[in-house]
């Protein structure tokens, strides 16, 4: 009762302060006009120079990636490049001969191994001359025989028949099965590799004018796809002259090449740091995919120019610009992710091959909330501007009256809502990360949790994105009390671990069903472990079969002080629920493949249940971070997972490796994929005497970044909002006496009547969503009841005072004109405020 006094209290008091302030009205406006122009220019002039400055840092930072990759690159060129011209070198001075060829070649291929292969060809016309009593060949004649020969595909070809026999081409290629072993091909046994387009061979020697116009003495070829060495690859040749061979004319005696496998091009981009958001490829003089991240690009011989979509910069002009000039910026789409990119092409000047870089143009510049702030206060002070002018042209062309004052309310109502929708609009294309889901880009930290701003203890992430970034992780984590670790014998042992996910469904509000597969890439067993009767003991008992049939599973490490460790195979997911305990190893278990070097890649498939706490304060514009938080099943042991990178053939987040292709997740969006570590501290040995209580444990997560669909929480729960509001705003208008009581058909029990059934409405679906978000906190939509309770306290409230003071000015003033004038403006205002505060204040 004491508010209904205090607002009766003012009705007494006179006329409203509003109706005073109309005759001041046009110089307000033009001093607000003013204001906001002013303001206007000069958010819009900070937000230039800000992208400005960080567009500037970026491509910097682009550049400086760019370089440094090119060098890593024309470094590695250059090993291949030193192989081709040592052994041509040596067969030059004549240290190197048909004689010692093989042993050569096998030398050269230790010394330098990351090459692929390396091979010399020799000219058939030269060798015939050589063989066919020019020189004392009695010792390379049977090597020759046995060697060369005929071709097993017959006679065809462009070497004559009588020159078939004196073909001779050995290559010492890296073997599929056993990095570092080496196996001998004769190229001559495959094919005629004097014709065709075999460039390797015919452009160091000058014998194909038509595609090798240009005079090379050595050059490197375009990728193609090697019979020979059986995979694509790239290749440098170059002449070589051998003393015994000399010839009259000085014609060259054959060919030296060495060649890299573009798998291994492909593992030098991945070795290299982009950031959490770039990726690299490599492009040939003839703008071919030599190394990309999707391994399609080069089994298709894709081209730069497949890349260009419609609008952005040329990419192909960039790419020729590179070639000509020198590093070249560009924007356009990125194709793997359909965001606008910065794309730098840099040239490796060896090869005239260029290295392309792209990265989210978003994630260069810079952060998400920073952007919010600018757009919502460039946003606002225009849509203040455009108001405040067409409220003006309004007080100076339109006559006094009622209809004037119903035109400052609609305007003033519509540019509210407009700037309602404009922040709705922002923050659904900057999402804002909250409660724990945010992802950190920084590296990892020796600390198990941050302070974050609403009070709550956050964990420190560390996000993986490339196997050069896991190789650091290695290093770090190896590097960081490693006297200790050797002192007590639990050196970190890491174990490649990959995940599949097949589905993902909320089953309640904490609550997430996840499906898929799992596996591991477990080592061969150490040298020497597993022999002895104790050994073979454990290992009797760490092979018997359990309930489902399957093998349990592990592998053999040697410590530093000599002594063997067995080591399981599989995980614990610590939040799932729901799996039979009783069971040695829940999963099933779907493969199990052994591998060249002894060791043995297993995968599992798993149906479980995970309990998570979801961050759902902004609903419905939140988004939620579902984790697949795993430990391995020896938790006394220092085992530490890392993810299987090479299992996910171009691994960037927003292309959603590990996830499903025709993904079914009604209501929501995937944003992105990746793997990261939180530093957790378990504060117990679990039990475990010879085990020290683990503080900052790095444990291994899978991220799915989903983004909530914002059309179907609107049509659910503000759609009856906006319709209990219009109801409200019609008992406002029917408070008035002049001539349509009865139609109307007023009075204050009808008015307390009506609010009191739209009260219970909005109370069950207020309760309702309370009931199914299950949030902690108060949810943004949840500020919506809120404001509607306010507005039907109000209406009420307005219904009593016309009813009880009926010569109150407050409500006499054009028949209860002001209640009606200010419900929208006053309804969205509020709204407004609320979005300002939760979407841009409290970040």
């Amino acid at each position: 009762m004491k508010l209904f006094e205090q607002a009766t209290a003012l009705c007494r008091r006179g006329e409203p302060l509003i109706f005073r302030l109309t005759h001041t009205l046009t110089p307000l406006l033009l001093v607000l006009i003013l204001v906001c122009l002013v303001a206007s220019a000069w958010f819009h002039n900070q937000r230039q120079e800000w992208l400005a400055q960080q567009q500037e840092m970026s491509l910097k930072k682009a550049r400086k990636a760019a370089y440094q990759a090119a060098n890593e690159i024309d470094k590695t060129l250059k090993m291949v490049e030193s192989a081709a011209r040592s052994l041509a070198y040596e067969l030059n001075a004549g240290r190197t001969h048909i004689g010692n060829l093989e042993q050569r070649l096998r030398e050269q291929s230790k010394n330098t191994p990351l090459i692929f292969g390396v091979g010399a060809a020799y000219r058939p016309e030269v060798l015939k001359a050589y063989l066919t009593g020019q020189q004392d060949v009695s010792q390379e004649a049977p090597l020759l025989a046995m060697r060369g020969g005929a071709m097993s595909w017959g006679s065809s070809g462009c070497t004559t028949p009588e020159l078939q026999p004196y073909l001779f081409a050995p290559y010492l290629r890296r073997n599929d099965q056993n990095n570092r072993q080496r196996d001998l091909v004769m190229v001559n046994k495959a094919y005629d590799y004097t014709c065709g387009d075999k460039f390797w061979y015919l452009c160091p020697l000058g014998l194909d004018p038509v595609n090798c116009p240009k005079p090379q003495v050595d050059s490197w070829q375009e990728p193609y796809f090697g019979q020979a060495s059986q995979r694509m690859v790239e290749e440098f040749s170059l002449p070589f002259y051998a003393p015994q061979m000399a010839q009259q004319d000085g014609q060259p005696s054959g060919s030296v090449w060495a060649n890299m496998s573009l798998r291994d091009f492909k593992k030098l981009m991945a070795s290299m740091n982009f950031g959490h958001s770039g990726y690299g490829f490599i492009l040939s003089p003839k703008g071919k995919f030599i190394a990309h991240p999707d391994s399609d690009y080069i089994k298709t011989a894709r081209t730069i120019t497949a890349e260009q979509l419609d609008g952005g910069d040329d990419l192909y002009a960039l790419f020729s610009q590179a070639v000509a000039y020198g590093t070249r910026v560009g924007e356009h789409i990125d194709p793997l992710s359909g965001n606008p990119a910065i794309w730098v092409f840099e040239p490796i000047h060896r090869t005239q091959w260029v290295l392309g870089l792209v990265y989210q143009k978003q994630d260069l510049l810079g952060h998400p909330r920073v952007e919010r702030l600018q757009l919502i206060a460039i946003s606002l002070s225009l849509i203040a501007l455009g108001l405040f002018f067409l409220l003006l042209m309004v007080r100076l062309f339109f006559p006094a009256g009622e209809n004037r004052w119903w035109i400052y309310s609609w305007l003033v109502s519509l540019f509210l809502f407009i700037a309602i929708a404009g922040a709705w609009y922002t923050v659904i294309h900057y999402p804002i990360y909250k409660d724990g889901n945010s992802v950190s880009l920084d590296g990892y930290q020796d600390q198990d949790s941050i302070q974050a701003q609403d009070g709550t203890q956050t964990q420190k992430s560390h996000m993986i994105m490339s196997e050069w970034q896991v190789e650091q992780f290695q290093k770090d984590i190896t590097g960081d009390n490693a006297d200790k670790h050797k002192l007590r014998g639990d050196m970190p042992v890491f174990v490649p671990t990959g995940v599949f996910i097949q589905s993902l469904n909320f089953v309640d509000a904490n609550s997430v069903k996840l499906t898929g597969y799992l596996w591991q890439k477990l080592p061969a067993d150490a040298e020497g472990c597993g022999l002895d009767e104790r050994q073979q003991a454990l290992d009797s008992q760490r092979r018997k079969k359990n309930k489902t049939g399957a093998e349990p599973l592990g592998f053999w490490i040697r410590d530093p002080q000599g002594k063997c460790r067995a080591i399981s195979a599989g995980v614990i997911f610590p939040e799932a629920k729901d799996i039979d305990s009783a069971s040695p190893w829940p999963f099933l278990e779907s493969y199990r493949h052994a591998s060249a070097d002894g060791g043995l890649t297993v995968g599992w498939y798993f149906d479980i249940l995970l309990r998570q706490r979801f961050g759902y304060q902004l609903y419905p514009f939140d988004v939620e971070n579902v984790w697949l938080r795993m430990w391995h099943r020896d938790i006394g042991k220092n085992v530490i997972l890392i993810p299987d990178l090479s299992a996910y053939p171009g691994f960037n987040p927003v292309s959603l490796p590990g996830l499903e292709a025709d993904f079914v997740l009604p209501g929501w969006q995937l944003v992105s994929s990746f793997f990261d570590y939180k530093a957790h501290g378990y504060r117990t040995n679990f039990g475990l005497a010879n085990v020290e209580a683990k503080q900052n444990f790095p444990e291994l997560h899978f991220n799915i970044i989903l983004k909530r669909r914002f059309l179907g929480a609107f049509i659910g729960n503000l759609m009856p909002l906006l319709v209990v509001s219009a109801v409200l705003f019609a008992l406002v208008l029917s408070t008035g006496r002049e001539g349509r009581v009865e139609i109307l058909g007023f009075s204050f029990s009808g008015v307390l009547a009506s609010s009191s059934g739209l009260l219970f409405g909005v109370l069950i679906g207020h309760t309702e969503l309370r009931a199914a978000l299950k949030a902690a906190g108060l949810v943004y939509l949840e500020s919506f009841y809120l404001i509607m309770y306010l507005m039907l306290l109000l209406v009420i409230l307005n219904a009593y005072i016309f009813a009880k003071y009926p010569h109150c000015k407050l409500v006499k003033w054009s028949d209860n004109l002001l209640p009606k004038l200010i419900f929208w403006p006053l309804l969205f205002g509020l709204i407004l405020t609320v979005t300002l505060h939760q979407f841009y204040l409290s970040f």
